[in-house]
């Protein structure tokens, strides 16, 4: 049964610990639980089983065993990892916290903006590069 309670809403930077009604069969579409900042954060019970997701931003969320990602009308839950690196730009990480995709990757080519992830891994060189890379972020 559709969960009216956690489908089409948007719980961003919220926690869902300690609610006691996420129980097997319930199924959630099209809600939001993006965690700014908080890769694998544990926003849901960690004992819950049998949920269901289907068409959910869950972005940064830990999703406890037992639980299924589904697609709704050929659209898929997004379950990425991303944190903002010393570019100030978001990239996706892998399991170890190492960057592998700058989000976004098409308008940063477009604006000429290195893409590389080895780029990314050094330090900035000056305050200059960060006045650049703010201008392209502002559109300047």
């Amino acid at each position: 049964m559709i969960s009216e309670k956690y489908s089409f809403r948007d719980f961003t930077g919220q926690s869902l610990a300690d609610a006691d009604d996420l129980t097997p069969g319930t199924i959630i579409r099209g809600s939001c639980f993006y965690q700014e900042g908080r890769p694998d954060a544990h926003i849901f019970p960690e004992k819950m089983t049998g949920v269901t997701f289907e068409r959910c931003n869950l972005d940064n969320v830990f999703i406890p065993p037992g639980n299924i990602l589904a697609e709704q009308a050929g659209i898929p839950c997004t379950n990425k990892q991303i944190l903002v690196q010393n570019d100030l730009r978001d990239w996706q990480i892998d399991a170890e916290g190492t960057p592998v995709e700058v989000m976004g990757k098409t308008f940063w080519e477009a604006q000429g903006v290195s893409v590389h992830c080895d780029d990314i891994l050094k330090p900035l060189q000056s305050i200059e590069q960060l006045y650049q890379i703010a201008e392209v972020l502002n559109g300047v």
